[in-house]
């Protein structure tokens, strides 16, 4: 690990004074597909938590938590940003069994869950955890609810600690990270002693602390923006995403004041992003507008920013494909001109990305749509990585 993350390091100190992108460039987002890969300092970047993990070894897991953690962290440091995908229990960047976890997220969810039963002055049921090597004990829990408790459950997480799938490093690895959910779900019942706010509280704390803790304290208020599924389709909720369990029938008003107030103590520790809100529909307008006014509202201090990922209508069936933001941008921005918003802690972040066909109209493409976005004073997404990029800056040098 030390040596893999001395030379990432040392990489980005000999590009960091001659690796830049022209300033006329410095709006692009590109895409990071490797973590080996060369980065512009001078632009954010939109990573990924697959191709961080690099490839899964003959047993289907990745190498551990640790090392890629240190490759998250050099790489961050080689560019101005990144946006990173951690908001719940499998969107982050430690897999919750395929590697050892390193610092994993508190789900949101599971703040909202745990807040909601001290609200009601319910018992909070803790998950069950036996030592790691303890698999006689661990076989007699018999279903993901008796497993979790509270919380949301996992099948997948189940059928591997209580040893179901035989696979043994995922079973270690899922052991640990059900023990690292227990130690979180202690303080949440404990703090359910003082009331649902200090749950609350505390939650929000612990989602912050495992930040910190995962890529540093200087890394992730300079150079890392955490992205929350704040809007989630139907299907994005069953996997866990967002801040409402799916597993409790709790009002959506009550929902509404948890993500305000997890969100305001990220953003304490640097800019964050939420996704994804479809302009052209009246509701998602609204929400975008209701969250912002509680995180920025004007003449409240502070220097952090929230990243509103914006939309068109998107493609029911495909993943983020569809018609991109730019139609509706200057409505959306003269709505929000008109709220209690400081629309200087605001960066609106069109998606989806930018596809740039192949062959002669390629490069044409790409700085028409430049110019589109440099109008708009918004950075641009694009499907590409450093490399294609260099490439397309080059030839048109």
């Amino acid at each position: 690990m030390v040596s893999e993350f001395l030379l990432l390091a040392m990489t980005c100190l000999g590009q960091s004074s001659n690796f830049r992108a022209p300033t006329t460039y410095d709006r692009i987002v590109p895409r990071i597909y490797s973590h080996s890969e060369m980065l512009y300092k001078n632009l954010r970047y939109e990573g990924n938590n697959i191709s961080m993990r690099g490839p899964k070894n003959t047993a289907g897991n990745y190498v551990n938590g640790a090392l890629v953690a240190s490759r998250w962290q050099a790489a961050s440091t080689c560019c101005k940003a990144i946006f990173v995908l951690r908001d719940s229990l499998y969107s982050q960047q430690d897999h919750p069994y395929r590697h050892r976890p390193h610092s994993l997220i508190l789900p949101p969810s599971w703040v909202t869950s745990a807040t909601f039963l001290a609200k009601n002055k319910k018992a909070i049921l803790l998950p069950i955890i036996f030592p790691i090597d303890d698999d006689n004990n661990w076989a007699t829990i018999t279903s993901p609810q008796e497993l979790f408790g509270s919380f949301p459950p996992s099948d997948a997480l189940f059928k591997r600690v209580t040893g179901k799938i035989q696979n043994l490093e995922q079973k270690r690895n899922a052991r640990q990270t059900i023990i690292q959910m227990y130690s979180y779900a202690k303080e949440l019942a404990q703090a359910s002693k003082l009331g649902a706010t200090q749950v609350l509280q505390v939650g929000s704390e612990l989602i912050s602390k495992s930040d910190c803790n995962y890529f540093g304290t200087s890394v992730r208020q300079n150079h890392i923006i955490p992205i929350f599924v704040e809007n989630p389709n139907v299907k994005e909720k069953s996997e866990g995403k967002g801040t409402a369990p799916p597993h409790l029938d709790i009002p959506t008003s009550f929902i509404d004041g948890c993500t305000k107030t997890i969100y305001k103590r990220r953003l304490e520790d640097g800019d964050i992003a939420i996704e994804r809100y479809d302009l052209s529909d009246s509701a998602d307008c609204a929400r975008a507008t209701s969250l912002l006014e509680a995180l920025v509202p004007n003449r409240e201090e502070g220097t952090t920013k929230v990243w509103v990922w914006v939309t068109g209508p998107l493609n029911a069936k495909e993943k983020l494909m569809g018609q991109d933001a730019m139609r509706w941008i200057d409505q959306f921005k003269a709505h929000l001109e008109t709220r209690n918003i400081n629309m200087q802690r605001v960066a609106l972040f069109s998606k989806p990305s930018i596809t740039l066909p192949s062959g002669t109209s390629r490069d044409f493409v790409f700085h028409t749509k430049l110019k589109v976005f440099e109008n708009a004073n918004m950075s641009m997404s694009v499907n590409l990585s450093t490399k294609a990029l260099q490439t397309l800056i080059e030839s048109h040098e």
